[in-house]
């Protein structure tokens, strides 16, 4: 398939311009994807209402991050106010995306069990005591340092072993903190 003369050209419009290559390309697959939005009708037919449909699509259906969106609607402002000499007039009032909130993972009481079932000494009282206090990871560091009882903290990693659901554990090599003493530690 060959490339759309259309496409062609705002590309060479972009290149005179000094525009990254990288930037072309973004531009160039943002509105590529707005052409075929609208059942490939040249950009010339399309308008104001047509744009805040395709940045409403983005958010809505495709929910795309806020920056992507923002780059969506900045490669539709270069084609219509630059290339097209047909400036778009206020487009804001189309569905903004916005960051999803990151839920932190929960761990059933069974698998709490589990997991601590592997684990014995000091390895077993740090994680009970994350598990019963409810204590950030940096908290129950800090604990540790201060009550001096972290010889062989473990460390466990957020993604899931695969095989078995449990979170993978990775022993830390640590010196003692008694052997430190009089330095920072």
């Amino acid at each position: 398939m060959s490339p759309s003369p259309f496409l062609s050209s705002l590309a060479d419009h972009m290149a005179v311009r000094h525009y990254s290559k990288r930037t072309v390309a973004s531009y160039l697959y943002w509105i590529k994807g707005f052409i075929l939005f609208h059942g490939k009708q040249h950009p010339t037919k399309l308008g104001q209402s047509e744009v805040v449909e395709f940045l409403t699509y983005l958010a809505v259906k495709r929910t795309v991050s806020p920056s992507t969106q923002t780059l969506a609607l900045n490669a539709l402002a270069y084609l219509y106010n630059k290339f097209l000499n047909q400036p778009l007039g206020d487009v804001s009032d189309f569905r903004r995306s916005f960051r999803q909130p990151k839920l932190p993972a929960v761990m059933t009481r069974e698998e709490v069990r589990r997991l601590l079932s592997h684990l014995q000494g000091t390895p077993l009282l740090i994680v009970s005591m994350f598990y019963g206090s409810g204590l950030r990871r940096i908290e129950m560091v800090r604990r540790c340092v201060k009550q001096r009882i972290c010889c062989n903290p473990v460390r466990i990693f957020a993604p899931c072993n695969s095989n078995s659901g449990m979170p993978m554990l990775k022993r830390q090599r640590s010196i003692p903190i008694s052997s430190n003493r009089g330095r920072w530690v």
